[in-house]
């Protein structure tokens, strides 16, 4: 029971870890806002945020499906994991919004 809390645990820091490479790869496509780059690594910034973003989410469906599982197994309730791994996910979603609106207000404008 003790391993799989620390495989919960683990994988929760796995999750932010994530999270900070996905916020490396929002200054990345920023930063293409004012230096002048080719058209391959926009695409492939916008490549790696997708990838980023569907292992954000798989990684947070584990861990919520994970704690779930703990807590039916030892019968508390363990809260921490899931909220925080909710909150990653909605921060997550909140900066792909962001690189999706500032992508297509720089393709097509207004």
């Amino acid at each position: 029971m003790l391993n799989y809390r620390r495989l919960v645990e683990f994988s929760s820091r796995v999750h932010t870890y994530l999270i900070s490479l996905y916020i490396f790869d929002m200054i990345l496509f920023s930063l293409t806002l004012v230096f002048p780059v080719g058209s391959q690594f926009i695409s492939f910034v916008l490549f790696f945020s997708s990838l980023l973003s569907w292992l954000i989410f798989l990684e947070g469906a584990f861990i919520i499906i994970a704690s779930l599982h703990l807590s039916l197994l030892s019968r508390v309730l363990v809260i921490k994991p899931i909220a925080l791994t909710l909150l990653r996910i909605a921060v997550a979603f909140i900066f792909s919004f962001a690189i999706d609106f500032l992508n297509t207000f720089l393709k097509e404008g207004l």
